[in-house]
């Protein structure tokens, strides 16, 4: 943004306002990203702690049917029960 012709002071002077404009702007935008930062470290650690419980409950829901399943064949039965269906409707398998 220098202004050719107005003399080296005035051109200076421009180019002083705005080097002060772009060191606010990165002081600005490096105090934004220290609030972000920890907001995402959080987020990101949900994540996981719910990634982890989904597959905690996934294989209980798996060890039930499991057993369903055991006692299904004990009962002679073809017929999914109530609570296998709803398992595989959950998991989105086609029984």
């Amino acid at each position: 943004m220098v202004a050719w012709g107005r003399g080296l002071e005035h051109d200076k002077r421009l180019l002083q306002e705005e080097n002060a404009r772009l060191k606010a702007e990165v002081e600005r935008l490096t105090k934004q990203n220290a609030l972000a930062t920890p907001r995402s470290l959080i987020a990101s650690q949900d994540i996981q702690s719910l990634k982890a419980e989904v597959e905690r409950l996934t294989k209980a829901g798996d060890a039930m049917q499991t057993r369903l399943n055991f006692f299904q064949k004990r009962w002679d039965s073809d017929e999914l029960c109530e609570e296998a269906e709803a398992w595989h409707k959950a998991k989105g398998v086609q029984s």
